[in-house]
């Protein structure tokens, strides 16, 4: 059950309000959104601060172990199928892709992730400013995943967590929003104030921002990503 903070539900309705005569699936469903967001990306990733920004990142990730500093993830969708997304590598070798208690508490309860001992110092750091991200976006240039949609759930998470579950609130409304071609997202409104939060707040979050996607609201999103290097703590 969700149990979502009061002000960060404010805050979402706040981020996600529009007066746009076209939202939710109509929205996320448009191939305006698409093509949109394909050019933004295309810009986004020949820019050379980005560039400098993933060349940075992958460095410090390689400079603590002197190991491969990026990681590719099995990803599962019910409309696309499965697939694979990237990211900077912020965990110890070997450790990516082991389920732990560390892990099943903080999808459950929200514990702190930043406690993980699997995290690296220099980890740390990228997942706060959301530099460990970067990679994820040459994604969006493919038919699988959006710049601004719902977070993206490991694929274990999603076989065991969400898809067995969908009878029921808030799975069920993810689930059929999914099902319906809504594409996962490398940012979105619970990839900016879920994170560390319990799966159901993410759920409970994803929902609405289906609900209430527009053009409007998903500019103010990746605003607000845009900004989450340059803030004390991250989103």
């Amino acid at each position: 059950m969700s149990t979502i903070n009061p002000e960060i539900l404010a805050r979402a309705n706040s981020i996600m309000h529009s007066n746009s005569s076209i939202i939710g699936k109509d929205w996320w469903n448009s191939p305006v959104k698409r093509i949109y967001e394909q050019a933004l990306t295309t810009a986004i990733i020949t820019n050379p601060a980005v560039v400098s920004l993933l060349l940075y990142s992958l460095a410090r990730a390689y400079q603590y172990d002197r190991h491969k500093p990026w990681v590719t993830l099995n990803r599962c969708h019910p409309h696309y199928g499965t697939y694979q997304t990237y990211k900077v590598r912020t965990m110890k070798v070997g450790s990516e892709n082991i389920e732990t208690d560390i892990q099943s508490i903080d999808l459950l309860r929200g514990t702190d992730k930043s406690q993980d001992p699997r995290i690296t110092p220099p980890g740390k750091f990228l997942r706060k400013t959301s530099l460990d991200e970067i990679p994820g976006l040459f994604t969006v240039l493919g038919p699988n995943i959006a710049l601004v949609g719902p977070r993206n759930p490991l694929y274990s998470d999603y076989q065991t967590k969400i898809y067995p579950y969908k009878t029921r609130e808030p799975y069920k409304s993810f689930v059929d929003n999914l099902e319906q071609g809504w594409r996962y997202g490398i940012t979105g409104l619970a990839v900016l104030l879920a994170r560390g939060s319990s799966l159901d707040d993410n759920l409970t979050l994803n929902n609405l921002h289906a609900e209430k996607a527009s053009f409007i609201a998903e500019a103010r999103i990746l605003a607000l990503t845009l900004l989450v290097p340059f803030q004390k703590t991250g989103a």
